[in-house]
């Protein structure tokens, strides 16, 4: 009959936590900070087509800057992600977007408003995918309690 009182009752060495409930909280905090982000520039649109005298179809290729970023970041942060970790590419993205909007009101002319957009794209872009892999890293563990 084999003792009870030698075996060890811990998970080997080699298995991560489970994400706890403030890792949840965590992941739902930065995606209402991701739309909020969005949300703090979607006023600003007739505000920067006023300040920079340009029309609507200048104004439709600057914002088609946004989704450039975002796709030019999307696939280097499954990278970054990746070598990083999630939390270190969503503080890396959301300091970008936290720096590069209060930007959008200064900028003074075409270039420097897309370049803006650009950085805010692909801010955006990075938040969104690192957030969406910490989602699955936190819910699928929390999912199968």
């Amino acid at each position: 009959m084999p003792n009870h009182d030698t075996q060890q009752a811990t998970s080997p060495p080699h298995t991560a936590p489970l994400p706890g409930v403030a890792q949840q909280h965590a992941t739902r905090i930065i995606f209402f900070l991701s739309g909020f982000a969005m949300a703090a520039w979607a006023p600003l649109v007739p505000f920067a087509k006023l300040r920079l005298d340009i029309s609507d179809g200048t104004l439709g290729l600057l914002l088609l800057c946004i989704g450039a970023g975002s796709t030019f970041s999307m696939p280097l942060t499954g990278f970054l992600t990746g070598r990083l970790g999630c939390k270190n590419v969503i503080l890396l993205a959301a300091t970008m977007l936290c720096l590069d909007l209060p930007f959008l009101t200064l900028a003074d002319g075409v270039g420097t408003m897309a370049l803006t957009l650009l950085v805010f794209g692909a801010a955006i872009g990075m938040v969104d995918v690192a957030m969406n892999v910490h989602a699955v890293v936190v819910e699928k563990p929390a999912a199968a309690r």
